[in-house]
C-alpha cells in the first residue's frame, strides 16, 4: 500500500511492513525524498510467474528515479535469474539488502542513494 503525501513508501506484509513503518517513519527524513523499501517475499511465496513477491512494484518505483531499497531472504545470486530483477537492479538507486538487515543498514542505505546520480 502507497500513503499519499508520505515520502516514503513500504510494501511488505504484515508483520514486516508495521514494524519497518514504525522504526523507519521515526526516522523519516525529508532529505531522502521519495524512497520505497520493498520486501521480496520468501521463496515460498513466489509468484506463478517465477519471480518474488514485491519485483513488479519494485520497476515501477525504479522507472520513476526513485530510490529504492529491495529487502529479501535469497541471496542476489539466487534472485539474479529472474529477468524483473535484472530489470530492476540495471537502476543506479537501486540496493539489495539481504535479510536479516539491521535498521542501520537500511537507513545508511537510503543514505547513500540521496547522493547517487
Amino acid at each position: 500500500m502507497i500513503y499519499e503525501g508520505l515520502a516514503m513508501h513500504i510494501i511488505a506484509k504484515e508483520p514486516i511492513k508495521s514494524a519497518l513503518e514504525q522504526t523507519l517513519g521515526m526516522m523519516e527524513q525529508e532529505s531522502w525524498g521519495d524512497v520505497a523499501i520493498i520486501y521480496l517475499e520468501r521463496e515460498d511465496d513466489i509468484r506463478p510467474d517465477g519471480s518474488p513477491s514485491g519485483l513488479d512494484e519494485a520497476i515501477r518505483f525504479a522507472s520513476m528515479g526513485n530510490p529504492l531499497v529491495l529487502i529479501g531472504w535469497l541471496s542476489e545470486e539466487q534472485y539474479s535469474h529472474n529477468p524483473k530483477w535484472q530489470e530492476v537492479m540495471r537502476y543506479s538507486k537501486a540496493v539489495f539488502l539481504r535479510m536479516p538487515a539491521s535498521l542501520a543498514q537500511i537507513v545508511s542505505a537510503i543514505s547513500d542513494m540521496g547522493r547517487r546520480v
